[in-house]
């Protein structure tokens, strides 16, 4: 094959292959919403206990039959369903796992979540890129003096389904070995998790490091709920876990000699970043540490793929962004910190350990 044949072909096949890039993005909004759809719909949790047609789902649901059926092949189409031979639908093992509200390990709450609340958002992407801001008054109608916490916790319940949406999330994707392990800790006795929610990342170091001390800083109508989640643990690890109302940009933190700061920084502005950091700086021992949980774009900013995504989320829903390595440096040696390390994992978060 002559040079110029060849480089035709590679070309053609280039523009195949951007073409189907392009056409799988355009569907990409479909897809999701076959899953929200199926989820908000009580879909998955009528087909825990046995396979069903169209027709029993459709009277058990109160849905028409024929749009149900589309969607039902739609979630065959897109692996989220079996479609048996005599025409019923089987819900695979791990989607009792992940999609029913019957388990435990369920992701309906960040399914919920992306659907009421990201969903909108997003479609507002084109404002976030021309003014550089979140967009939540232009998606919700928000007066002027509501924040966008305000938003996500407008109710206890409201509150409940994103704490849980968030914790389900982190379950089914974090590797807390990896980050425990990232670096040795084991000369720190007392651990805060600064905005630590539900305390699943505190009941983690618990479990793995037998002699420490840790402390949940959260708001108290957070807390409430922790609690609740806490008192599901074994007792061992449950009376190592002490709650503290903090809000952490109107009050100082407590002493702890290990702070961390897992997908906080992301919320915030380079300002309130260098703020959060100054109280943790002020706060700890000589020698005392802060372990930032985040993911790290490389430093053109362009991968990883997830990073770059959560970026584009950071703008839409909150006042931060991602950041590469030299980001998080120059944000902690602007505090005082000096013994700077980090660790890219193999997992969605990456590590960095400063110590003062």
């Amino acid at each position: 094959m002559g040079e110029p044949q060849a480089a035709l072909q590679k070309e053609s096949t280039d523009e195949t292959k951007y073409l189907t890039n392009v056409l799988t993005l355009l569907n990409g909004f479909r897809n999701s919403k076959v899953l929200f759809a199926s989820a908000k719909l009580g879909l998955f949790g009528e087909l825990m206990s046995a396979p069903k047609s169209a027709q029993q789902l459709a009277t058990q649901l109160n849905l028409s039959e024929d749009g149900l059926e589309r969607l039902l092949n739609a979630c065959v189409a897109l692996d989220l369903l079996k479609k048996l031979p005599n025409d019923e639908y089987e819900l695979p093992s791990s989607g009792k796992k992940l999609l029913c509200p019957q388990s435990e390990t369920n992701v309906l709450g960040y399914i919920h979540h992306s659907n009421e609340t990201l969903y909108k958002l997003w479609e507002k992407l084109e404002f976030s890129v021309k003014s550089g801001k979140h967009c939540w008054r232009e998606a919700f109608q928000l007066k002027e003096d509501q924040g966008i916490f305000e938003q996500l916790y407008r109710s206890k319940e409201d509150l409940r389904r994103f704490l849980q949406g968030m914790r389900s999330f982190a379950l089914q994707t974090m590797n807390y070995d990896a980050i425990f392990s990232a670096f040795d800790l084991s000369k720190y006795k007392l651990w805060s998790d600064v905005g630590g929610a539900t305390g699943i990342l505190m009941v983690n170091a618990c479990k793995k490091y037998p002699n420490i001390q840790t402390q949940v800083l959260d708001l108290p109508a957070v807390l409430e709920i922790t609690e609740e989640y806490l008192s599901k643990e074994e007792e061992e690890v449950r009376k190592r876990v002490n709650l503290v109302p903090l809000d952490f940009f109107q009050q100082s933190f407590p002493s702890s000699d290990l702070f961390i700061l897992s997908r906080i920084l992301h919320d915030w502005t380079d300002e309130q970043v260098i703020g959060i950091l100054k109280k943790v700086y002020d706060a700890l021992p000589n020698g005392g540490g802060v372990l930032i949980a985040e993911v790290l774009l490389n430093e053109n900013r362009t991968s990883p793929y997830w990073g770059t995504i959560q970026n584009l989320n950071m703008l839409v829903v909150t006042e931060g962004k991602e950041r590469n390595w030299s980001q998080f440096a120059s944000l902690l040696s602007a505090v005082g910190f000096t013994n700077l390390s980090y660790k890219i994992t193999s997992v969605q978060l990456d590590v960095i350990l400063a110590v003062k």
